[in-house]
């Protein structure tokens, strides 16, 4: 009789090598009425069983992500907005920020229900992943426009890269979600090499176009110094995204030993959320020191800025619509 991972002892656990943790698991999952979406490797005392309440799975087993996380974000962002000192009435650059403030609640709130509620059944884990992309898009996006307005020089602005920036950076925002989703539609296995390649290799195209305007700044500067160098520490924490989220350690190196604390997972939300305080820091500071004049190169304009958020919305809803039937077929679920 085949034994679940998760009741086999902690010392057989810690002599198998992690690819063979993944084959095996992958192998029996079905043979125990738990869904291979529901599992993941190297971590086996958190793994979602039929029967027990998705909220509870979500927020005590090693899907949650540390969901009480998440949570902190929204309070981070209004919290900074509430006490800054910029005139959001009458400086038409500050909507960025708010713009921010908006894309990454959602994006942190988007997440928080796909970790909490996607271990419900199959149809739930699709359906909230695919809007967690959403959100992650959203996120890319709102970011991208906040350092636009707040964060370049005069080079940047009067270039050509920076009359295009807001068309070019809205569709690799958009670019995300089509990626995300086609990845789940190509490839069934959670934690296949293409799929992970299609996942992160669009979603870091979309990060470094949000990271433009202040990469073209930060490179005038190089020699005289920089001028705000909290944007360092957000550069730092977004490499640390993408490092944590595509390399699954400490747990691969060490099956069974990070089921509930300290998993790759759990570090990549920690750090998320980190980054994007140092974000809305960097580019609060910068509004506060920039020269007005430089600022007003980008053309703020509050009605393009939200009608903006709304067109990229759009798109990514038509996105969803269009390839969540597919979704669903391919997957025995329409």
């Amino acid at each position: 009789m085949v034994r679940h991972p998760a009741k086999m002892p902690l010392r057989a656990l810690l002599n198998v090598w992690p690819f063979q943790v993944r084959l095996e698991m992958a192998r029996h999952a079905s043979s125990f009425g738990v869904s291979g979406h529901f599992i993941t490797p190297a971590l086996f005392f958190g793994v979602s069983r039929p029967g027990r309440p998705c909220i509870h799975a979500g927020l005590f087993g090693t899907q949650g992500g540390w969901c009480p996380v998440l949570w902190i974000h929204p309070w981070v962002q209004f919290s900074v907005c509430s006490f800054s000192d910029t005139d959001f009435g009458s400086d038409a650059s500050s909507h960025g920020m708010l713009l921010f403030c908006v894309g990454s609640c959602a994006t942190f709130l988007l997440s928080a229900s796909a970790h909490l509620l996607h271990n419900k059944n199959e149809r739930a884990h699709y359906t909230l992943f695919c809007l967690d992309y959403i959100g992650i898009s959203l996120y890319a996006y709102t970011y991208g426009m906040m350092t636009y307005y707040s964060s370049g020089n005069r080079e940047f602005y009067e270039s050509p890269l920076g009359g295009v920036f807001p068309v070019l950076h809205a569709a690799m925002a958009v670019n995300q979600t089509i990626w995300c989703i086609l990845a789940r539609v190509l490839y069934k296995s959670e934690q296949c090499f293409g799929r992970k390649c299609l996942m992160v290799g669009p979603c870091a195209l979309g990060v470094l176009s949000s990271e433009i305007p202040l990469l073209f700044r930060l490179y005038g500067e190089l020699h005289a110094g920089f001028t705000n160098s909290i944007h360092l520490y957000h550069l730092v924490f977004s490499v640390t995204n993408g490092l944590t989220f595509a390399l699954h350690q400490p747990e691969n190196s060490f099956p069974g030993r990070f089921d509930h604390w300290g998993s790759g997972h759990q570090w990549f939300h920690l750090s998320s959320v980190l980054c994007a305080a140092f974000q809305l820091v960097a580019c609060h500071t910068d509004l506060v020191l920039q020269p007005r004049a430089v600022l007003s190169l980008a053309q703020p304009n509050v009605v393009a800025m939200w009608g903006s958020l709304a067109t990229v919305i759009a798109a990514n809803m038509v996105i969803y619509g269009s390839l969540y039937p597919t979704l669903m077929k391919r997957n025995g679920l329409w």
